[in-house]
């Protein structure tokens, strides 16, 4: 049977030798349109601004996300040592405060001492063994408002500034 050229291999290709095929096939390929380099450049231009977007975006959300979780651990450190002092100021006899402000010493019943200080970024409470209670802190001052009454003040590290403010009497010296 014979093709639509006429040929009885079936093959609709033209000629049936190799050099027809490649004629048609060739001539095919030189009609095919494809992109410009104008409508390629228009495309990125387009599409750069949403790129754009999309990172600023990103950036944004990566930097606030890690905003938060440094001030989620600051509260959390913050809390545990005031939470430490506290403790310790309320069963205390008598405190002082060294004159830079920066070192609580509390006196309990049996003239144990025990001291608070920060040093290196880390807060530390002295006593018997020097125990660290939280890195990543960049200042903690204690000022002495009365006789038996401090004010602490915690301050954050880095770039980010944050800070904790309480006060605390030693409960003995109140009865």
């Amino acid at each position: 049977m014979a093709g639509r050229n006429g040929c009885s291999s079936g093959e609709d290709y033209g000629d049936t030798n190799r050099r027809g095929k490649g004629l048609k096939m060739m001539k095919y390929s030189l009609n095919r349109q494809g992109f410009t380099f104008l409508e390629c450049l228009l495309t990125v231009v387009l599409i750069s601004p949403i790129i754009l977007g999309l990172l600023s975006m990103l950036w944004f959300m990566s930097n606030s996300s890690e905003k938060m979780q440094d001030q989620a651990e600051f509260q959390y450190f913050s809390r545990a040592i005031l939470h430490t002092i506290l403790d310790d100021v309320k069963q205390a006899e008598s405190l002082t405060v060294n004159q830079d402000k920066n070192k609580l010493t509390l006196v309990f019943p049996g003239d144990i001492i025990v001291e608070y200080y920060c040093q290196g970024g880390s807060v530390y409470r002295h006593g018997s063994n020097k125990l660290p209670l939280a890195e990543r802190i960049g200042d903690l001052t204690f000022e002495l408002l009365g006789d038996n009454w401090v004010e602490i003040t915690i301050k954050s590290s880095g770039d980010n500034s944050y800070q904790v403010k309480t006060g605390c009497a030693v409960w003995s010296s109140r009865w």
